[in-house]
């Protein structure tokens, strides 16, 4: 008798057991993170008003959100402001604001908060979060904006030989950095680059970073969202100037910032959702 209750009890436990298990499941899958968003400061997220202080993460949204939001996907942002494809692999690289700047030691990491907390390099953590979250079903990256400006900081213009070495260079990284990401990390699913807009058009060192990103994109099976293009058709009406056409952030001065507008950062979104299409 003794032993048929506890095989019953023991049953019945089982049962509860497989319930709660089945219900947490459910509940984990839901808030399931499915769409990992890389880069810089673009895809770390704008702000109405570039601010001083940092502390209101809330208020930096980027096309990475307008994204998860349109196709119903729940976000991981690991992007950090100033970040290279240098300092992306290594965090003792030269950055332009995320681990350090020229002249510089410290960068944004070392003061400010990220909206995903991780002490490894930023392809370090993605390839850890690819491995552990088997359910993404995006990844956009936006990198390579800063490499050609410490490029212009160290050698001004960026032409001739530092041109070539900046072409080589970041060439070298992003076939890292996509290779981690589809290679060590395993992940064969949308893989999405953003090609970087003008602020005025034409301009051809972006156009020329642009046709580097493109060409790694094709390497690895990679999607292109062309920010590019789109920003100059948003701009067609201005002279090509992002500025006049709302599309870049407005200082506290009363000057348009290098950093989209909020309506910046929704065309940008527009050219993810495209690629995207042509994939569909």
């Amino acid at each position: 008798m003794i032993a048929r209750r506890w095989q019953r009890a023991r049953a019945g436990a089982a049962a509860l057991l497989l319930v709660l298990t089945s219900a947490c499941a459910v509940r984990a899958g839901a808030a399931e993170p499915d769409y990992l968003a890389l880069g810089d400061s673009i895809t770390f997220g704008s702000h109405p008003a570039p601010p001083t202080e940092f502390a209101d993460l809330a208020n930096f949204r980027s096309y990475a959100d307008d994204t998860a939001h349109k196709f119903g996907l729940t976000l991981v942002n690991a992007a950090c402001p100033g970040e290279t494809a240098a300092s992306m692999i290594d965090t003792r690289a030269q950055s332009h604001g995320c681990e350090n700047n020229v002249g510089k030691r410290s960068g944004f990491r070392q003061h400010h908060a990220l909206h995903t907390w991780y002490d490894s390099s930023q392809l370090s953590f993605a390839v850890r979060f690819l491995q552990t979250h088997h359910g993404v079903k995006l990844v956009s990256l936006g990198i390579g904006l800063n490499d050609l400006f410490v490029c212009r900081d160290l050698h001004p213009g960026c032409s001739g030989a530092a041109l070539t070495a900046f072409t080589r260079g970041l060439t070298l990284h992003l076939d890292t950095i996509l290779d981690a990401l589809r290679v060590r990390a395993g992940y064969h699913g949308p893989l999405v680059l953003l090609r970087y807009y003008a602020t005025q058009y034409p301009d051809a060192q972006v156009a020329a970073l642009n046709a580097i990103i493109t060409a790694a994109a094709k390497r690895h099976g990679a999607l292109v969202a062309d920010g590019y293009r789109a920003f100059a058709d948003a701009s067609a009406g201005t002279g090509g100037s992002a500025c006049a056409a709302h599309l870049l952030a407005i200082r506290p001065d009363g000057r348009c910032d290098l950093h989209p507008s909020r309506a910046g950062q929704a065309v940008l979104a527009g050219a993810v959702e495209q690629a995207l299409g042509r994939r569909r």
